[in-house]
């Protein structure tokens, strides 16, 4: 065969080898997903279906069913009616006026950072994340900043002590219950708590599928309730980790 006839059959298959390098890297983008743990659309004034993430920039915006009325320290008031409101007007010191209503902001609260967040995630390259994410040994592996504290002073000791590696060291669980693939409430002494998945995307910049986590502390004979929104991580070795907390 002739030089001339081999590079006729060379340089088609080289196209192709581009081609299909360039197919097989768009394929391996993870597009950031939702989970049923996201319930800002339930906590608005009228019905508002969400079909992808895009579209909690505009559920950022919408009236809550119902304004509730904050003060910070100095005592100034000040009424939130919207995710929007509160990332204007909020911050850490910010307290409902009426006591009662604190469960219910704290809901709206948590919901409105992890919209933000969601938005602000991006395509992953890689995931490590275990399919079912949630299970029965989860507390054995999850970082201990999961567990049940009540006290400032209590996660302060948990945190400096190195012993303490999981969550399961800090509380340990005495029973579960499955909710759903993306909910599961663990049971322990004194305690219960339910976890909930909001969604999965890259959050940190590393292009590896990260997952966001809402936690709802609850006392089994008592008034105390606390939520947490968490960015967590896990490797290749299925070594899981804190990236932040809200």
């Amino acid at each position: 065969m002739s030089n001339k006839s081999c590079c006729l059959f060379i340089l088609p298959i080289s196209i192709m080898a581009i081609f299909s390098i360039n197919a097989c890297n768009a394929i391996e983008k993870i597009p950031v997903s939702l989970a049923d743990g996201l319930t800002l659309p339930e906590l608005l004034s009228s019905n508002v279906e969400l079909s992808n993430v895009d579209e909690l920039s505009k559920l950022i915006k919408e009236p809550w069913y119902s304004e509730i009325v904050v003060k910070n320290n100095s005592g100034h008031k000040l009424s939130l009616s919207s995710c929007e409101d509160y990332f204007i007007g909020s911050s850490l010191e910010t307290r409902t006026v009426k006591q009662y209503e604190m469960n219910a902001y704290l809901e709206l609260k948590v919901m409105c950072e992890a919209s933000k967040l969601m938005l602000s995630a991006k395509l992953s390259k890689l995931s490590y994340l275990p399919i079912p994410i949630l299970k029965e040994s989860s507390p054995d592996f999850w970082p201990k900043q999961l567990s049940f504290i009540t006290s400032s002073a209590e996660s302060k000791r948990s945190n400096q002590n190195p012993e303490l590696k999981y969550w399961s060291d800090v509380t340990p669980i005495t029973s579960f219950k499955k909710n759903s693939e993306s909910s599961f409430t663990y049971y322990h002494i004194g305690g219960y708590q339910e976890v909930g998945i909001i969604g999965r995307g890259d959050l940190n910049n590393d292009e590896i599928e990260d997952l966001i986590v809402v936690i709802r502390d609850h006392v089994s004979n008592g008034s105390y309730f606390n939520m947490r929104l968490l960015v967590l991580s896990v490797d290749n070795q299925q070594r899981w980790s804190l990236i932040s907390e809200y």
